[in-house]
């Protein structure tokens, strides 16, 4: 297997043939000699979320990496800064906390309060005139680096001393399209209930999408193959190209990006620039079997009025391409990590052994080992004989040769994935996106606050139905019985709008399934 300086290894072979088993124990091999060094997954730049989502006023709890992190807004230096979320006095979450009239993070347990160079800048029960406790190192809070592009805040996951110089002279996986005004965009934001590394097989997938999307952006009548080839697998991630689109990346551990040249139909002149559409996703580890997504798609051809969609509308819309494969992808990262144990049982059974010693670290770990010594990785327990299943390949030799076969969760967290849910909670939108998106949640106050007015044009309509034999007899109201029907009209009409919007609402903030057999 050949290694290319800075410990590149050569693409995976298309097929499971003896070519392709010879190719992957050849680079198990050479795992541990690669040149380059591991990726180092605490050293790098996560997107944690979007800035137009963000309230100013009141600190966010996150999760990275499984590990606690609270962002706030520092007015008065106008920066959006991240902090373990942790109070070093009694543990308590900061993410719980206000922003004090300083400016300064402060917790809302006993109101130590924060400066944002993690200085503990007040302790109420400290006496002015006693000793200076609060410039005590264990008085300090601990802050991850951080930056903003694109409107989203970039966290690095590291507070070890030194660590903000690091962050400093490393670049910020930025989709240069966004910062070009010729490029439009927006940048969405989506937790989803399956895991990091599934998140990304599956954006590195083009084979799936005429299938799990069907009728949604695509259809099962286009699937066919797909000559996907990738040029080296790094430390720093891997390109490809794809012959029915464009040149694709994955630089981890977030950004999976994949350029679309609209060629001109035959007779027209090429444009001048070329007409481009990027598919950029960040795709952020949040915690065993949970991941959160930030994704944009700018392109610099869409005409103008494009611009004049309500921007909810399309968070929602794009909604709805991730639920047609969200349930499934939840079910099959538990599938992915039974056929693991399943083949490390045989693997051991089939070396003498009398048990399987397998050990599992969930979240569709990668590698999982039995009691032989084998090791079980994903890519054992998949059968990918296409070209169009390349990029998955790739990824899964990048996460076995390069990052430790799985996400680094810390100590405290517990690797299992947690238990499989119903479809209903799966893709329940208000916990995905809406919780996370003020855009959408004021179209969703906007639409209940139709709907109530609606209730409410009824509720008239039905008050004046009933008084008019009243109003007639005491000659109150002329003409009153001729406004019978067109009352009775508007309260079946007002009425069933009520319902249609209720309908709306349920479909479109809550929950809408998708039944991929039922879709013709």
């Amino acid at each position: 297997m050949a290694v290319e300086a800075g410990g590149s290894a050569a693409a995976p072979p298309a097929s499971d043939s003896a070519a392709a088993e010879a190719w992957r124990a050849e680079a198990e091999a050479a795992r541990d000699k690669a040149e380059g060094g591991k990726f180092v997954w605490e050293k790098n730049w996560y997107p944690a979320a979007v800035v137009r989502e963000l309230d100013p006023r009141v600190p966010v709890a996150l999760t990275l990496l499984g590990r606690p992190v609270v962002i706030w807004f520092h007015a008065p230096s106008q920066q959006w800064l991240a902090f373990h979320d942790l109070c070093p006095h009694r543990l308590a979450p900061l993410s719980e906390g206000r922003i004090h009239e300083s400016g300064d993070l402060q917790c809302s347990y006993h109101g130590w309060t924060f400066a944002p160079d993690t200085s503990c800048s007040f302790i109420p029960q400290a006496p002015k005139d006693g000793p200076p406790v609060n410039t005590s190192p264990r008085a300090c809070a601990r802050r991850y680096p951080t930056t903003v592009r694109h409107g989203i805040v970039f966290v690095w996951m590291d507070h070890s001393p030194g660590a903000a110089a690091e962050a400093a002279a490393s670049p910020v996986p930025v989709v240069p399209e966004l910062e070009d005004p010729t490029f439009q965009g927006d940048v969405v934001q989506t937790d989803l209930q399956y895991g990091y590394e599934l998140l990304v097989e599956n954006l590195v997938d083009p084979a799936h999408v005429p299938f799990a999307h069907h009728k949604i952006m695509s259809n099962r009548k286009y699937g066919k193959p797909l000559n996907l080839t990738v040029s080296g697998i790094r430390a720093q991630g891997f390109q490809g190209s794809n012959d029915q689109g464009g040149p694709f990346a994955f630089l981890p551990p977030t950004l999976a990006r994949q350029e679309i040249i609209v060629q001109p139909k035959p007779g027209q002149p090429p444009s001048d620039p070329p007409k481009k559409l990027v598919l950029a996703f960040y795709c952020i580890p949040t915690a065993p079997g949970k991941s959160r997504l930030i994704f944009t798609f700018p392109s610099n051809f869409f005409p103008p009025v494009v611009a004049l969609i309500p921007r909810f509308y399309t968070h929602l819309q794009q909604l709805v391409i991730l639920d047609s494969d969200h349930y499934f992808l939840h079910v099959l990262e538990r599938r992915l990590e039974e056929e693991k144990l399943l083949l490390a049982a045989a693997s051991a059974s089939s070396n003498g052994s009398t048990h399987s010693k397998a050990q599992s670290s969930s979240d569709s770990s990668s590698r999982i080992s039995s009691s032989s010594g084998s090791v079980i990785t994903t890519n054992k327990a998949y059968y990918t004989p296409t070209k169009s299943d390349a990029f998955v390949t790739a990824f899964r030799f990048w996460m076995d040769s390069y990052a430790g076969g799985r996400v680094p969760w810390p100590a405290y967290v517990n690797p299992a994935l947690p238990p499989p849910l119903p479809k209903e909670q799966v893709m329940d939108r208000q916990v995905s996106h809406i919780s996370i998106c003020k855009t959408c949640q004021s179209a969703q106050r906007l639409f209940s606050r139709i709907r109530l007015a609606l209730w409410a044009a009824v509720i008239v309509c039905l008050v004046l139905l009933a008084l008019l034999p009243t109003l007639s007899a005491l000659q109150r109201l002329p003409l009153s019985l001729n406004l019978a029907v067109p009352l009775a009209l508007g309260a079946l009409l007002f009425a069933a709008a009520a319902h249609f919007v209720s309908r709306f609402i349920e479909r479109t903030f809550f929950y809408s399934e998708y039944v991929h057999a039922l879709v013709e």
